[in-house]
C-alpha cells in the first residue's frame, strides 16, 4: 500500500512517521516525518469547588481539564452568568456577596480550539446577623 489513515490519534500532539521498504534484496527506511495533530476543545472539565467561608464570601477552586487537547490560554470563571475571573490560575474568592443567597459558577476552559464548560454547580451563603433593627416605636394607650 501507498498510503495509510492512522486512527485514534490524539489532539495536538506530535506524531513521527517512517517507512521501512523491504525486497529480496534486503530494506531500506526512509528518514523521519513528522505532524502534529490538530487542537480540538478541552474535555474532562470538572466543575469548580465551591467553599463558602461566612455570609459575604465564596472560596472557588478548580483543576485542569483531564483531556486540555492543546494549550491551556485561560481559564474563565462565571458567577451567575457573568465572567468574575479569567487568567491562569486555579483559585478565586468571590466577595462582598449578599448573605443567604444562591450562588451558580462554572469554568470556562479556553484553548486554540476555543471554550469548552463544566458544569454549574451551586451554593447558598451563610446567614448573616439581622442588621438595622430599628428601636420599637411605643404609645401609651389609656
Amino acid at each position: 500500500a501507498l498510503s495509510y489513515n492512522d486512527l485514534d490519534l490524539v489532539a495536538d500532539t506530535l506524531y513521527f512517521y517512517t517507512v521501512e521498504a523491504v525486497n529480496g534484496g534486503g530494506s531500506v527506511v526512509s528518514p523521519s516525518t513528522f505532524i502534529r495533530t490538530i487542537p480540538d476543545l478541552a474535555e474532562g472539565i470538572d466543575p469548580p469547588n465551591l467553599e463558602v467561608l461566612g455570609p459575604t464570601s465564596i472560596r472557588i477552586t478548580w483543576s485542569p481539564p483531564t483531556n486540555p487537547n492543546g494549550e491551556i490560554r485561560q481559564y474563565i470563571l462565571f458567577m451567575d452568568d457573568v465572567p468574575v475571573f479569567m487568567n491562569l490560575g486555579f483559585e478565586y474568592t468571590a466577595t462582598d456577596l449578599t448573605p443567604f443567597t444562591l450562588y451558580a459558577y462554572y469554568i470556562q476552559v479556553i484553548n486554540q480550539a476555543g471554550a469548552a464548560s463544566s458544569i454549574t454547580v451551586t451554593t447558598i451563603t451563610e446567614q448573616a446577623a439581622p442588621e438595622g433593627v430599628s428601636p420599637p416605636t411605643l404609645t401609651v394607650l389609656g
